[in-house]
């Protein structure tokens, strides 16, 4: 199919990030065979990736205000911060609890659904709960 795309399901465990070797933004032909080749020699290294970032919310993830708790004051406390209000004894360190480099709203909504019971941990790297 010329120009065409068909469509597949990404099996378990497939990382199309790392299938995409030239980083166009695209996984094809071009990406292949640059495996190929590098699979039988005739390109020494394919592209370096980055290593991921280090896991920014640790111990105490999403307790902001440092009570020993997470619950909706965290939560409420994470949107006042969002919003760029002022936030006394704010622990931004443990704020960031989808750990992609933002604080937001989306942290706060993951606060809430952590403290009704919708999601297990913090940090939390998936989707929101439904």
């Amino acid at each position: 199919m010329t120009g065409q795309y068909a469509s597949w399901t990404n099996p378990a465990g497939f990382n199309s990030d790392l299938a995409d070797v030239n980083e166009d933004g695209l996984i094809d032909m071009t990406d292949v065979d640059l495996i190929m080749k590098h699979y039988v020699g005739l390109v020494p290294a394919l592209p370096a990736r980055p290593e991921p970032p280090a896991p920014t919310c640790g111990e105490g993830c999403g307790d902001v205000n440092g009570d020993g708790k997470v619950n909706t004051t965290d939560a409420l406390l994470v949107t006042r911060y969002y919003q760029g209000l002022d936030v006394p004894g704010f622990n931004a360190s443990v704020a960031d609890v989808n750990e992609d480099g933002a604080i937001d709203g989306t942290d706060a909504t993951f606060i809430m659904q952590y403290y009704a019971g919708l999601i297990d941990a913090l940090p939390w790297h998936g989707s929101p709960a439904e």
